[in-house]
């Protein structure tokens, strides 16, 4: 079974190498659509959405993907944890 988890917005750009605008006008045009958002309006996509999204901009199979979004994934938790994100950088 593929990944369920959720992963916002921002992450999402991140791992797919666009803005977050890009993910607005992707939104609008109907091209890639969150699969959820909260009650607060936050975009939400499905790792498995991601990975799909991923491929389709690389050219080669989702599944080589997983492995490097949850590695990119655990790369900003980490660097959300760092002090100089926490000094430096607000969350949108």
């Amino acid at each position: 079974m593929r990944n369920m988890k959720y992963i916002k917005s921002g992450e999402t750009a991140a791992i797919l190498g666009v803005t977050s605008t890009t993910l607005r006008n992707w939104d609008k045009s109907g091209e890639f659509k969150p699969d959820r958002r909260t009650a607060s309006g936050t975009r939400m996509y499905r790792q498995c959405t991601v990975e799909d999204k991923l491929s389709s901009m690389r050219g080669t199979p989702a599944k080589h993907f997983n492995n490097r979004i949850q590695d990119i994934m655990l790369l900003i938790d980490d660097l959300r944890q760092s002090k100089y994100y926490k000094d430096n950088i607000k969350d949108g």
